[in-house]
C-alpha cells in the first residue's frame, strides 16, 4: 500500500533524496582565508578533507579531498598512529595551498 504523509514530509524526503544523489560542491580555495583539516582513518585506509569557512554563511565548505589506501605495514599501527598518518599525508598533499596562509 502507497506511503501516506504530509506535505512536510514529502518536502523533507525530496530534499534529501536531492542530497544523497548530488556531489558537493568544492570551494575555490583562498590563501587569505583559514583552513580547516579533517581526517580519518580505518585499518585500511586514510581520508581528509581539506575546507573552508564560507564568508557569508560560516558554514565549511570543502576545497578538496584526500584518501589513500594503507600499505601492509601501515595497516599494523595502532589507530592514534593512523590518524597521525593521515595528518601527515594531509599536511604534505596540500602544502601549497596551506603555507602562508592564516
Amino acid at each position: 500500500r502507497p506511503l501516506t504523509g504530509t506535505q512536510r514530509l514529502e518536502r523533507a524526503f525530496t530534499k534529501l533524496k536531492s542530497l544523497f544523489t548530488s556531489a558537493p560542491v568544492l570551494a575555490l580555495p583562498d590563501p587569505t582565508r583559514q583552513f580547516v583539516v579533517e581526517v580519518d582513518a580505518s585499518d585500511l585506509g586514510v581520508g581528509a578533507i581539506l575546507s573552508q569557512r564560507g564568508a557569508r554563511d560560516h558554514g565549511l565548505h570543502p576545497c578538496a579531498f584526500f584518501s589513500r589506501c594503507l600499505s601492509p605495514a601501515e595497516q599494523n599501527y595502532r589507530v592514534g598512529d593512523r590518524e597521525i598518518l593521515a595528518v601527515k599525508l594531509a599536511l604534505k598533499e596540500w602544502r601549497h595551498w596551506m603555507e602562508g596562509s592564516e
